[in-house]
């Protein structure tokens, strides 16, 4: 009975010590490796409008398992996200310039780590939407006065317009670019670093951002310019891209878009003209804008001036831009007799 006994409580023990073996054998090393963490939009040099939504996209690793990560603005927790992806709707109303941003990153075994902190400067509606100026309405003659222009310019025709406002300077990288990244803040925009894309409706090439005189590049998730640049005209847009970037100054500046992007009648896309929105000038407008409008003097053949010499003074062209570079800074030209510049 004793024996028994004993050999019982030897195998309970063994039994024990198997149990407690296995348990050991399976028991994970200790993670001292923290996560990786970076904030991927927006960065430093991200230009952002103020009072517009932006999404803060986290990209975060872990050689394990990440348990949560925490964003920051200012030092202060916005958002503590638990699971991919790890990205926070931030509504920039209301808020003073230069915000921080910062990201935190835990893992299971509750290593931390931090992302570099990323300033933004606020633009403003101001900086963004383009200066205008008016053009009073009237009656004038459409086509070539001179008889030394292309055949498409004849017959000269009366063409009577009702008043419109124009763009004081030509649009510029700078605010291309910063449009631009509002749409691809907002999904209304993708690019694939050659070349750029509406979302939605018909689909159309927007930005060409291999062409040799492009100043804007796409760094995978936002829209730069180029060191001295800014200020260049922007001259990579297509016809969609110009009337696309349109439709987006229209909805940052709170007006109704006036290009229908979902036209079906491919490649036009229609515009009403009857809405408070940006669209391109016709080119009977833009016609009569660069003769002066209502100031116009019949006499001069050129937009204000009447003899190839002068043409230096009022804009930018082969006589004294072609041997340095294509393009100039805008609205360094003497003013045009209704007020714009090149």
């Amino acid at each position: 009975m004793k024996r028994q006994y004993f050999k019982i409580n030897l195998i309970f023990i063994l039994a024990i010590l198997i149990f407690f073996g296995c348990t050991k054998s399976t028991t994970s090393p200790t993670d001292f490796e923290p996560p990786s963490i970076n904030v991927i939009y927006p960065k430093t040099t991200s230009q952002i409008i103020a009072g517009t939504t932006v999404t803060i996209k986290i990209d975060v690793t872990d050689n394990i398992k990440i348990n949560n990560v925490e964003i920051l603005i200012n030092n202060q927790i916005v958002a503590d996200i638990s699971e991919s992806p790890f990205e926070f709707t931030w509504n920039t109303s209301n808020l003073t310039n230069h915000q921080l941003i910062k990201a935190k990153a835990y893992d299971s075994s509750e290593n931390m780590a931090s992302s570099e902190t990323i300033e933004i400067d606020f633009l403003t509606q101001e900086e963004i939407e383009p200066e205008l100026i008016l053009v009073n309405g009237g009656i004038f003659q459409m086509g070539d006065l001179h008889n030394d222009g292309e055949e498409n310019e004849l017959p000269v025709h009366f063409v009577e317009l009702s008043s419109y406002y124009i763009g004081k300077y030509e649009i510029t990288n700078a605010q291309i670019a910063s449009v631009y990244n509002w749409g691809l803040s907002n999904d209304q925009v993708i690019c694939d670093s050659i070349f750029v894309f509406n979302v939605g409706g018909v689909v159309a090439d927007l930005i060409v951002l291999i062409s040799e005189n492009s100043f804007i590049r796409y760094d995978g998730s936002q829209f730069i310019v180029e060191n001295g640049k800014n200020d260049f005209p922007c001259n990579i847009l297509t016809w969609h891209g110009s009337v696309y970037y349109c439709n987006l100054l229209s909805q940052l500046s709170g007006t109704t878009p006036a290009f229908d992007t979902n036209n079906s009648v491919w490649p036009i896309w229609g515009c009403d003209f009857n809405t408070s929105g940006y669209r391109l000038p016709t080119e009977a407008e833009w016609e009569f804008a660069a003769r002066g409008g209502e100031n116009w003097v019949d006499s001069l053949k050129y937009s204000g001036c009447n003899g190839v010499s002068e043409l230096n003074d009022y804009g930018w062209c082969i006589i004294n831009s072609y041997n340095e570079q294509i393009q100039q800074f805008v609205g360094e030209r003497t003013t045009r007799k209704l007020g714009y510049k090149h």
